[in-house]
């Protein structure tokens, strides 16, 4: 679950990599207004290991690094 905050109404996007980088997940949210928003990624259908994701907040790109484990 990633959690973030907007100051200001705003387009959001989501997207998940593999260590090849290639895309295995990704959603395009939309606009969202302000406050405290929660993603929720399933990963029943990814294998088990390290990923990385890209968070898009208007034209604020986060990234970071997310382990799936069983």
């Amino acid at each position: 679950m990633l959690e973030y905050s907007l100051s200001e109404s705003t387009n959001v996007r989501l997207a998940l990599r593999d260590l090849l980088g290639r895309e295995v997940f990704s959603t395009a949210s939309g606009l969202q207004s302000v406050g405290t928003h929660r993603l929720m990624i399933d990963g029943t259908s990814l294998a088990p290991g390290i990923y990385y994701y890209s968070l898009q907040i208007g034209a604020t790109q986060y990234l970071g690094k997310l382990s799936i484990v069983r």
